[in-house]
């Protein structure tokens, strides 16, 4: 009986009724933080280069928000999909990914980008399936920044230990880059899934995006080097509640680019 009521439990919070009713209940005890976030300049904006990554369609969000992507080719969305705003140029990096790292990592060095509020970055491997998505992420939220945790490992340290085998990372000593950053004074004992970032826009989230911009140079493993960039610019990153995931208003395709994720004998 538990059991079934479980799945009936689950199934219910997976509806967007579920998510609607918690929209309403968050806007009737947290009256001044909608009002506050309805009047901000708010976007969701994703990259894809060299077709690394397939884009996905999200529907129109209860907060007012604009969508941009940015690419060296157009995505393949609907027609209809008119509130998307697309930016295509040529990628200034050989590799595709560190094109798209930079967008990811640099919002603030972005003209298209530079007059919202708030930014919110998507993996382009992200589905967002509810209207409720943007509302429910930036009412239980909190903080100028905010990222996952890690849903697998714990530390940079593991996280290297982890994707240093991986075929996209050979050749790169992650393992010698986690250490420099421990040797160096970090506190290893958090990890952060960088795949959905909230970021408010303030000169210490600057300084946090240009020191983490900084260390792609060692590597384009970036939850490595998101700790580091967290001390340095003295930014306290927040976490996104585990309990968002109940409602199924967005999931990550993990499944994308399996090949990258076999490990190699050498490296």
């Amino acid at each position: 009986m538990k059991r079934h009521f479980g799945f009936l439990f689950k199934w219910l919070l997976e509806k967007d009724i579920s998510a609607l009713l918690v929209c309403k209940a968050l806007r009737y005890f947290l009256p001044r933080k909608y009002h506050r976030l309805s009047s901000l300049r708010i976007c969701i904006y994703t990259s894809c280069f060299g077709k690394y990554d397939q884009f996905c369609t999200l529907p129109m969000q209860t907060l007012p928000a604009d969508i941009w992507f940015f690419g060296d080719s157009s995505p393949d969305v609907k027609s209809d999909f008119e509130f998307l705003n697309v930016k295509i140029s040529d990628s200034a990096f050989r590799d595709p990914r560190h094109a798209a790292k930079y967008y990811k990592l640099c919002p603030h060095c972005v003209p298209e980008l530079n007059n919202y509020d708030v930014t919110i970055w998507v993996d382009a491997s992200c589905r967002i399936k509810s209207r409720y998505f943007l509302e429910l992420l930036l009412m239980t939220t909190n903080g100028y920044i905010c990222m996952r945790r890690h849903p697998d490992r714990f530390s940079i340290y593991s996280e290297a230990c982890y994707s240093q085998k991986m075929i996209k990372y050979k050749g790169v000593d992650l393992i010698a880059q986690a250490k420099s950053y421990i040797l160096g004074g970090l506190v290893d004992d958090r990890l952060w899934h960088c795949a959905l970032i909230v970021r408010y826009s303030s000169p210490q989230i600057s300084l946090f995006n240009s020191i983490w911009w900084s260390e792609m140079d060692k590597s384009l493993q970036d939850q490595i080097s998101t700790p580091y960039a967290e001390r340095l610019s003295g930014v306290r990153i927040e976490p996104i509640p585990k309990y968002l995931n109940w409602f199924n208003i967005y999931s990550f395709d993990i499944d994308h680019r399996n090949h990258e994720y076999e490990h190699v004998t050498d490296y």
